[in-house]
This record gives C-alpha cells, sequence and structure tokens, in this order.
C-alpha cells in the first residue's frame, strides 16, 4: 500500500467516525415503497469545488449478519454524480465521479449496521500534449457491533438530550479490486440535540427542524436538521477538527415520502459524505504525487517511443568506365 493510499485509508476511517454515526431523537415516519430523498451537495476541501447531486432511495427489506448477531433490516440506496474544476501550479484540473452505495438500518430500532460504498473517480490535469489522466475506484465497507444509534429512544429522546454511543467498527478498503486496508477499533461519539428547533429553508422548501450535533473523539462533528415532514434531514454539514466552517454541505432539493408508521431516516448519508469527503483528498494526493519531480510541467501521460536512428541512404554503384 503506497504512501498516499495510507493517508487517504487514514483520512477515510477518522471522517467515517463523524460521518456516519446520526440518528434522530424525534417520531419520524416508516419508510415505504416509493420514498426517495434527493439532494444538492457543495464541497471545498484544500482549494478544490466539487458539486453534485445525490439521491437516497428505499429498496426494501432484508437480514444480514454482523459479528454472529443476525439483524431485520431496510435496505437504503444511493447514487450520485459530482464534478469539480480548478487550476493547480498554473494547470486546469478537472474531476468527475460518481458514488454508488447501500446503507442497512435495523427495523426494529434505529441503528446502522452495514454501509457499502464505491467511488469511481476520474482526474484530469493538464493540457495535450502534457496531461496526465487517473481512473480510480474505491470500495469501502463498514460493520458496527452495536448498530451505530442502538441507544436512541424516539420516545423518551428530545431537545435539549445529550447521550454517548460507543462501538466497535470494522472497515475494509478496496482500490481497484485490490485490498489497501483493513482495520477493525472501538470509536466513541457524542450525541446532542439542540434546546429548541429552527426553521430551515432549503431548496424543497422551510421545514420545521430538530437540530442534531455529532462529535466524533478526534473532534469532527455533523450537524443535522430533520424534519418529520420529510421524513429526513433537509440540511447536513460536515465540519472539521477545529474548524468554524464546513467542508461539506448537503441541503434537500426534492423529495417523496408516505406518512405512515414510525422509523428514523437520517442515517442514510453514513457513506455519502465519507465518499465525497475522501475524493478531493484522493485527487490532490494523486496529482502532488505526480508533481514530486523537480520539473514545473506536468510529464506526458505517456513517453513517446524512441524513433529509430534513420540509415543513410543507399548509393547507386559507380558506372564501369568506357573501354
Amino acid at each position: 500500500m503506497t504512501k498516499s493510499l495510507r493517508i487517504v485509508c487514514g483520512c477515510l476511517l477518522t471522517m467515517a467516525a463523524l460521518l456516519v454515526g446520526t440518528s434522530v431523537p424525534v417520531n419520524a415516519m416508516d419508510r415505504s415503497e416509493g420514498d426517495f430523498w434527493t439532494y444538492d451537495m457543495a464541497m471545498n476541501m484544500e482549494g478544490v469545488d466539487v458539486s453534485g447531486e445525490m439521491t437516497v432511495s428505499f429498496e426494501g427489506y432484508d437480514a444480514i449478519n454482523v459479528n454472529g448477531t443476525s439483524y431485520e433490516v431496510s435496505v437504503l440506496k444511493m447514487i450520485g454524480d459530482f464534478s469539480g474544476s480548478t487550476d493547480l501550479l498554473d494547470s486546469p484540473m478537472v474531476v468527475l465521479g460518481s458514488i454508488i452505495g447501500t446503507i442497512y438500518e435495523t427495523r426494529d430500532g434505529y441503528g446502522t449496521v452495514k454501509e457499502d460504498v464505491t467511488m469511481d473517480v476520474n482526474v484530469t490535469w493538464g493540457e495535450n500534449p502534457f496531461q496526465i489522466v487517473t481512473n480510480d475506484e474505491m470500495e469501502t465497507t463498514t460493520t458496527y457491533s452495536p448498530p451505530l444509534g442502538a441507544e436512541l429512544d424516539p420516545t423518551e429522546d428530545g431537545p435539549g438530550d445529550s447521550w454517548d454511543e460507543t462501538m466497535t467498527e470494522a472497515t475494509t478498503v478496496y482500490t481497484d479490486g485490490v485490498l489497501d486496508e483493513s482495520i477493525t477499533e472501538v470509536r466513541t461519539y457524542q450525541f446532542s440535540i439542540a434546546s429548541s428547533r429552527e426553521s430551515v429553508t432549503v431548496p424543497a422548501g422551510t421545514f420545521d427542524t430538530l437540530k442534531l450535533t455529532v462529535t466524533d473523539e478526534d473532534g469532527g462533528r455533523e450537524v443535522s436538521w430533520y424534519s418529520e415532514v420529510a421524513g429526513d434531514a433537509v440540511k447536513m454539514e460536515y465540519y472539521s477538527e477545529g474548524s468554524s466552517e464546513p467542508y461539506t454541505t448537503f441541503e434537500l432539493n426534492e423529495y417523496s415520502h408516505d406518512t405512515g408508521g414510525l422509523s428514523t431516516v437520517i442515517l442514510v448519508f453514513a457513506g455519502v459524505g465519507i465518499a465525497l469527503a475522501v475524493l478531493v483528498l484522493v485527487v490532490l494526493l494523486l496529482v502532488m504525487k505526480r508533481r514530486s519531480g523537480p520539473s514545473q510541467v506536468p510529464p506526458p501521460l505517456q513517453p513517446m517511443p524512441e524513433m529509430p536512428p534513420l540509415s543513410p541512404p543507399q548509393q547507386s554503384p559507380p558506372a564501369p568506365p568506357n573501354p
């Protein structure tokens, strides 16, 4: 595993601790066929602007096993596309990518059991004939034991409440089909609910929301505004340790939600935040790795083949002398 990939995986796991730990301490609506939530996304990391759209949809029910325990789960699919561009060392860089993922939630509770997220990233840097083109696929799978959000009790938790959750996280990372990292560790998250509700306006409308903050043990945090009407978070912001400005923001622009039953649905963005946050870091590492040499001009995508030396022209033999 290269040093760059180790850095990426380390950041991935750190952000996973922040991004996946969100549950909503209110009575929400049960998932039904046809439910979906579409979000606008904006992100800035190290000067690279990335934007796109993400849709999360309810796909049905299933059963999975984690650490010897079987869970009846709700299955949520997410799919999205994103793009970004910037100038790096006076050369244009364009990022194109996609994310496909699945989130498994407990049906009899409010926890996330498992996440599978695949991110495909294409990066083009420079201009012909001096251009770098890379394409990488990163697949991340994370399980939680006990499920993340298992301590939530929507009949008792409400504004002003707070609690901690500790669980074992097991994460594997594959890049282009090759195992890069496999880590199991115990993580603790702090949950806190704002003492009063807030009105939030997003492209999908204005919603009365409950504000929830989840902080990981490294100091990163996620702030979410949840609406019972929408059946999910209408806005989410993600912060690095010690930062007062979010590096990623999601805002609801369209949704369909059947208002029957009880459930909690904000956990669907566990993997989305991970993948998008890591995206820009991957891009920068790939580019800077290729800038490690002293040259200020990006190397060509492929070296020009050496041409064989030209053979000297053949000369006709001299004519025989006249007799």
